[in-house]
C-alpha cells in the first residue's frame, strides 16, 4: 500500500468512527427526548389526581403512551397473590382480578424488583396459565415498595407483540413506581386509621360510635318504610369475677373469645358490636322481638355452655340480655339503646342468665329508667363539686344546758341553681354504685369545714353524718 492509500484508509476510519459516535449521541438524545416526553405527558395527567382516579389515569396514560395492550396496578397480599385493582385493556377499563404469584413473571418482579421479558414470555413462564390464555408475548413489571422497603404491590404492562423499547418502558415504570407506592401506602394508612376509628381494638368488632351510626340508619328505614328491627343488649354475668381473680389480661382474653363466639353465631345481615367493658350489642335487621327472643335464648345457652380456662382455673359465665323493638314509633338511637339497657338490668334483677323484652308500660322498668337517668347526673355533680352540705340542729328537749348538736345533710345543686333533695338521687346512687363516692365527698367536706371553723364551734357539740349501708 502506498502512503496515500494508508492516509485515505485512516481518514475513512476516523470519519466512520466520528459518524458512529455522532449517530449514537443523536440516538441517545432522541431516546432521552422520547423518555422525557413520555414522563412529562403521564406526569401532567397525574398532577391533580389522587385515590382511585390516580390509578385509572396512570394505567390509561401508560397504555396510550407505550403502545401496549394491558396495564394494571396490583396490591401484594398474603405473600402469595396479587390483587389487580386498577386494570386497563384494549382501550377500556377492565374488572379487578386476583391471581396466585407462583410461576409468574410477577413473582420474579417481586423477588428482583424488576422483570423485563420483551418477547416469548409464555415460553419463559409456561406454567402461568393466565399469560398463556391471554397469548401475551411481552411483559414488563416493577415492584412497588413501602417506606420500609417491603413489597406492597406491582406495576405491570403487557403486550401481544414483542416490545422494541422494553428498556425505555422499564425506565418509565421505575420512575412512576415511587409515586404509585406512596399512593398505595397513603391509602393503606388511611384505611387502617378508618378501621381503628370504627372498631374495638380488643375484639375487632365495631365500636359503640360506629354501632350508633348503624343503629341510626336502621331507625331511619323503620320510620320511612315501616320496617321492624330488634336490638339485643348483652351484658356478661360473672365477668368481674374473672377480671378480679385472674387479672385484666385474662378478662381481655375472655372478651376476645366471647366476641368470636358471638360473631360465629349471627347472620350476615346482623350487626354485632362491643359497646362497653363487658357489654355487647346485636342489631337484627327486619326481625321481630319474638325472633330476637329466640336468638337471645340461643346466645344465653351458647355462653352458658362456654368454658373459659386460664392457667389452671376454669371459669363459667352467663349473659343477661335486654331486647327492644325498633319501629316507626322509635324516636332516637339514644332512646333505643336506653330501652335495651333498662331491659337488660331487669333481666339481671330477675336472676340473671335470662332475657327481658322492654315494654313501655312496665312500671319496674320505668322506675329503673328514672334511676338510670340520675346516674350520669350524679357522676357529673361529683366531678363538678355540685353538692352542698347543710346542718340540722338537734336541740335538747329537757336540759337547756346541754350543747346543741347537728345532723349533716346533703343536697345537689342543678344547672339552674335549684337545690335537689337527697331522696331524689340517693336511691339511684346506691343502685348504681355511686353512693360510696358520695360518702367520701360528705366526710371530706365536713371535716374540711370543721378544721376551718374550729373556734366557732362548741367543743362539746357533735355532728352526726349519715353513711350508706354499703
Amino acid at each position: 500500500m502506498t502512503l496515500v492509500t494508508w492516509i485515505i484508509l485512516i481518514s475513512s476510519i476516523i470519519v466512520i468512527t466520528y459518524l458512529s459516535v455522532k449517530l449514537a449521541a443523536t440516538r441517545k438524545k432522541l431516546e432521552a427526548s422520547k423518555k422525557s416526553d413520555l414522563i412529562s405527558r403521564v406526569s401532567q395527567a397525574l398532577d391533580t389526581e389522587s385515590g382511585e382516579d390516580f390509578y385509572k389515569t396512570l394505567i390509561k396514560q401508560l397504555y396510550e403512551s407505550l403502545d401496549i395492550d394491558f396495564a394494571f396496578v396490583g396490591r401484594y397480599q398474603n405473600n402469595h397473590s396479587i390483587h389487580a385493582f386498577a386494570v386497563y385493556a384494549h382501550g377500556n377499563y377492565a374488572p379487578e382480578f386476583t391471581y396466585d404469584l407462583a410461576h409468574t413473571p410477577c413473582q420474579s418482579a417481586i423477588n428482583s424488583n424488576i422483570c423485563n421479558v420483551p418477547h416469548n414470555v409464555c415460553a419463559a413462564y409456561p406454567n402461568d396459565e393466565m399469560l398463556v390464555q391471554m397469548k401475551i408475548e411481552a411483559y414488563v413489571g416493577t415492584r412497588l415498595d413501602d417506606s420500609n422497603g417491603q413489597p406492597i404491590g406491582i406495576l405491570v404492562v403487557l403486550s401481544h407483540k414483542p416490545l422494541k423499547d422494553s428498556v425505555l418502558i422499564e425506565q418509565v415504570l421505575r420512575i412512576f413506581a415511587t409515586r404509585v407506592s406512596l399512593e398505595i401506602e397513603r391509602e393503606e394508612s388511611s384505611r387502617k386509621l378508618s378501621y381503628q376509628a370504627k372498631h374495638d381494638s380488643l375484639t375487632g368488632l365495631i365500636n359503640r360510635n360506629e354501632f350508633e351510626q348503624q343503629l341510626e340508619k336502621r331507625l331511619l328505614t323503620a320510620q320511612r318504610y315501616n320496617e321492624q328491627h330488634s336490638l339485643c343488649f348483652i351484658d356478661l354475668d360473672q365477668f368481674k369475677v374473672v377480671n378480679d381473680t385472674a387479672g385484666h389480661i385474662a378478662g381481655d382474653a375472655l372478651l376476645q373469645q366471647i366476641g368470636l363466639l358471638l360473631k360465629d353465631h349471627i347472620r350476615e345481615t346482623d350487626t354485632l358490636a362491643r359497646i362497653g367493658g363487658d357489654e355487647f350489642a346485636l342489631l337484627m335487621e327486619n326481625t321481630s322481638v319474638e325472633l330476637a327472643s329466640e336468638k337471645a335464648k340461643d346466645i344465653i345457652l351458647l355462653i352458658e355452655e362456654f368454658i373459659f380456662s386460664w392457667e389452671t382455673k376454669i371459669y363459667k359465665i352467663g349473659a343477661s340480655i335486654g331486647i327492644t323493638l325498633i319501629d316507626n314509633t322509635s324516636t332516637s338511637h339514644t332512646e333505643i339503646l336506653q330501652q335495651a339497657d333498662i331491659a337488660c338490668y331487669a333481666a339481671k334483677d330477675m336472676g340473671r342468665n335470662r332475657y327481658h323484652i322492654y315494654e313501655t308500660r312496665d312500671k319496674e322498668l320505668l322506675k329503673k329508667k328514672k334511676e338510670m337517668q340520675w346516674s350520669p347526673r350524679i357522676s357529673d355533680a361529683l366531678q363538678k363539686d355540685a353538692f352542698e352540705l347543710f346542718v340540722q340542729e338537734i336541740q335538747p328537749s329537757g336540759n337547756k344546758d346541754l350543747p346543741v348538736n347537728y345532723e349533716v345533710l346533703i343536697r345537689m345543686r342543678d344547672d339552674t341553681g335549684e337545690l335537689i333533695p337527697p331522696g331524689a338521687f340517693l336511691p339511684s346512687a346506691e343502685r348504681y354504685g355511686l353512693i360510696g363516692q358520695i360518702d367520701f365527698w360528705v366526710i371530706d367536706h365536713i371535716f374540711r369545714w370543721l378544721i376551718k371553723n374550729t373556734h366557732d364551734i362548741n367543743p362539746d357539740s357533735y355532728f352526726a353524718i349519715n353513711i350508706s349501708g354499703q
